[in-house]
């Protein structure tokens, strides 16, 4: 399957069976962006509800095991954004996703991707 190359979002291949599917994870995988994230943390929870959002830490385990600072979204199974390149391996967060907003719910706060780390934005007086 194909796929965006910066967020890899699925592509709608020509003559597809079911494209549906393919259209309806790539809006779920946008969607996870404006929901806003429960917090961030490196261990997915015991009993997610669909729909739920997290900002997966720099440590992360279990089913978010090489999936270091990406957006997690519950959808019966883990989605992730960036997703998955055209070969399908997993894209890894990075300079490329520079300016990837997500609402903190935890915090309250806007988040930004900065390139290499996730930062409060505006940030915080010290």
């Amino acid at each position: 399957m194909t796929s965006s190359p910066v967020l890899g979002l699925p592509f709608i291949a020509s003559q597809q069976s079911q494209p549906e599917v393919t259209h309806n994870t790539a809006l779920l995988m946008l969607q996870a962006l404006q929901l806003g994230a429960e917090g961030q943390q490196n261990s997915p929870p015991g009993s997610p509800t669909d729909g739920q959002v997290y900002v997966v830490g720099a440590a992360p385990t279990g089913a978010w095991a090489g999936r270091a600072n990406c957006v997690a979204i519950w959808l019966g199974g883990w989605f992730f954004v960036p997703g998955f390149n055209s070969s399908g391996s997993p894209i890894a967060i990075g300079a490329a996703h520079e300016g990837l907003r997500v609402w903190r719910k935890d915090l309250d706060s806007l988040t930004v991707w900065d390139g290499t780390a996730w930062e409060v934005y505006p940030p915080l007086e010290s």
